[in-house]
């Protein structure tokens, strides 16, 4: 699989985001400035966004803060007082299929979890949700720090994708439509997990990985292994770039 990985992010580069990784104390509201981008590609205008607000267990407390993406290109904003230190972002829409070039008939749910701050950047894409999950596991089950938690887990599932040698930023700063080597690595996975699947197989397949990946940070399934395998090979790279 490498191989193919590989060869993806030789013809398709791109970059993306700032965002404090550390949660500031319990001091009260923060009154939080957050943008961002939603992409698999780019969710489309109108898209819905949910961000709520996570006790000290990461579960919801019950408060949430609802936007739409203002364009084609996935971009949201908010303005608001937060009580917690940290947020999930929930987002569900259409958006544009690099693989096929056209934009999808089905919508898609991306997820991310973040700390809070007065000036927050935060993407929204593949890699995020396929962490969060994990990040929240490591911070409740083994006592590991928010920091900790989410370096680890990202560097669990680049390995998946033989990426673990790459030298790349926070899931949440990567955008697909910038040219750092992190910007591709997401842009690989991305397509390389779309594939031929339809919306809904998608949508099975993130599952599938996160619930696998819960507990150890290792994709065990040899299905879900062969099926990204499967995806890489038969991917039409120059078509890719083109729709990019």
């Amino acid at each position: 699989m490498k191989k193919y990985l590989i060869l993806l992010l030789t013809l398709v580069l791109f970059f993306s985001c700032e965002n404090d990784t550390s949660a500031p104390d319990d001091q009260g509201p923060t009154k939080m400035g957050l943008d961002g981008v939603v992409q698999k590609g780019p969710f489309i205008t109108g898209s819905t966004i949910d961000i709520q607000e996570l006790n000290d267990n990461l579960s919801p407390n019950g408060n949430t803060f609802s936007v739409s993406t203002e364009d084609n290109f996935g971009s949201f904003t908010l303005e608001s007082e937060v009580d917690t230190d940290f947020i999930e972002i929930i987002s569900k829409g259409f958006y544009f299929n690099e693989v096929t070039g056209v934009n999808t008939d089905t919508e898609l749910t991306l997820r991310a979890l973040s700390g809070v701050s007065d000036s927050l950047k935060c993407n929204i894409n593949i890699l995020t949700t396929l962490a969060k999950k994990r990040i929240i596991y490591l911070i409740n089950e083994e006592d590991k720090t928010y920091s900790e938690a989410k370096q680890q887990a990202q560097n669990e599932i680049l390995d998946i994708f033989n990426m673990n040698e790459a030298d790349v930023d926070d899931f949440e700063k990567m955008d697909i439509s910038q040219n750092k080597v992190s910007d591709a690595i997401l842009l690989a996975i991305s397509v390389v997990l779309q594939g031929s699947n339809t919306v809904s197989e998608l949508s099975l397949l993130i599952s599938t990985i996160i619930e696998d990946i819960e507990e150890d940070g290792i994709l065990d399934d040899f299905v879900t292994q062969n099926k990204i395998l499967e995806n890489a090979k038969y991917l039409s790279l120059p078509v890719v770039r083109n729709n990019i």
